[in-house]
């Protein structure tokens, strides 16, 4: 009988994601965010951003990871391309960045944040 210990069971389990880590194209980028947007216009009469963020879509993206943040600021900046997805959300599952104040949000504050957080990694 194989024995496995709790290290060695943590390691098979996260090789997977190791795998899918920051792993980014920009054609792949393109077809997942414009899934997300077409399941974000399915969704715009709900008031449950659960209801925006729970698509295989939006999960997708946040594999990606940190090497699609200039893709994703390119259309979180634009307001014509963002649509009514919730951009800054992507953001804090790709980055880990969680700042915002859930019992007192502001959108036009977030997107403040997001876009001056940004100014400051390109100039890194």
């Amino acid at each position: 009988m194989l024995k496995l210990t709790f290290l060695t069971l943590c390691v098979m389990l996260l090789i997977p994601v190791l795998a899918y880590a920051d792993t980014f194209s920009k054609d792949d980028f393109q077809k997942t965010a414009t899934a997300w947007k077409v399941h974000c216009k399915i969704v715009a009469a709900s008031s449950n951003t659960r209801d925006y963020l729970d698509d295989d879509s939006y999960r997708n993206l946040v594999k990606m990871g940190k090497n699609s943040i200039p893709s994703v600021m390119a259309i979180y900046q634009d307001p014509k391309a963002r649509g009514n997805c919730w951009w800054n959300f992507l953001l804090e599952d790709i980055t880990g960045n969680k700042h915002a104040k859930r019992d007192n949000f502001s959108p036009d504050a977030e997107d403040r944040f997001w876009f001056e957080w940004w100014a400051k990694q390109k100039t890194k």
